[in-house]
């Protein structure tokens, strides 16, 4: 693993989600890899390629060869597996802003996750805003859970784009709200503050932190739609992944709740309701009857775009 670093604006870097997640990785430097694993990615190796091979099937028949980008690779577990699962790859950038995560967790994890020795990663510590390549020089493109994070999305996606090659694919498994997600909601959800417990358990400073100060952006899937053609690029496939079971069955069924109504009687307020077709394939899935082109039955709830430059 080689290791470069990129400027990165000093009030970024001052941030109450860097300067947390900087904390989190001192604080778990030295414990167990399947224990960071668990912490910051929430899932063991095994879980995570279990979920990987179903993204990996979902997208065929794409391959990824040459040159890669991890945007946000936070403990690099992407790059890890796309560069045991596609032999052509040469080499990956992964780019992660907090410098300790990538300095004291990912030669952790990526030993742990990739069996080849020499490995392709060079971890780098930078921003997605301001990627430091040459237009037109990388092949494929990728992130996981990060792009929510972005300040702009226009932007990130637009500097994305200027270093991908003509063609070249972006995978993006993320995090798209329904578009009836109204502003009430959204503001409701991003100024919901962590608990000391929580804030404990990651070794985060004790001050005060809602989602939005830790970074945290809701998207709308019209929202995602409309950067995508802003940057030029073109939506080859979306489908979205799934956990399925009863419970969550359940669970849906009180989300078609009014917004109002569920944070009234505090049931469950920060999540959006889901669309109608969407527990309906839950429920025929559950009766072995589920069939779809959008929805994936899978261990993580996440919206799969592949992307391609024109």
């Amino acid at each position: 693993m080689s290791y470069e670093e990129w400027p990165i604006p000093e009030d970024l870097l001052k941030s109450p989600a860097v300067t947390n997640r900087n904390l989190f990785a001192q604080k778990y430097s030295t414990i167990d890899t399947e224990k960071i694993l668990k912490k910051y990615v929430y899932s063991n190796s095994n879980q995570l390629k279990t979920f990987f091979n179903i993204v990996f099937d979902a997208i065929k028949p794409t391959e990824f060869a040459g040159t890669g980008l991890e945007l946000g690779a936070g403990v690099c577990v992407f790059s890890a597996l796309i560069c045991q699962e596609f032999k052509k790859v040469n080499n990956v950038y992964s780019i992660e802003l907090v410098k300790d995560v990538v300095k004291l967790l990912q030669p952790k994890t990526i030993s742990k996750l990739y069996d080849n020795s020499n490995s392709k990663i060079n971890s780098v510590h930078g921003s997605f805003d301001n990627l430091q390549l040459d237009d037109n020089s990388v092949d494929f493109a990728f992130e996981w859970a990060s792009f929510h994070h972005s300040d702009n999305i226009d932007i990130t996606l637009s500097e994305v784009t200027r270093v991908l090659k003509s063609g070249g694919p972006l995978l993006i498994l993320d995090r798209a709200q329904y578009d009836y997600m109204t502003d009430e909601q959204k503001k409701f959800m991003l100024d919901l503050e962590y608990s000391d417990e929580f804030k404990r358990g990651c070794g985060f400073d004790s001050k005060p932190l809602t989602r939005s100060q830790n970074g945290e952006h809701e998207i709308r899937l019209k929202e995602w739609l409309e950067s995508f053609s802003k940057a030029g690029l073109s939506l080859e496939k979306r489908l979205e992944l799934r956990i399925v079971s009863a419970k969550i069955l359940l669970y849906g069924m009180v989300l078609f709740l009014p917004f109002k109504l569920r944070k009234v009687l505090k049931l469950w307020p920060s999540r959006v309701r889901w669309c109608s077709d969407e527990w309906l394939w839950m429920l025929a899935t559950l009766l072995g009857l589920g069939q779809s082109n959008l929805y994936i039955k899978a261990p993580r709830n996440f919206t799969l775009f592949l992307l391609k430059k024109s």
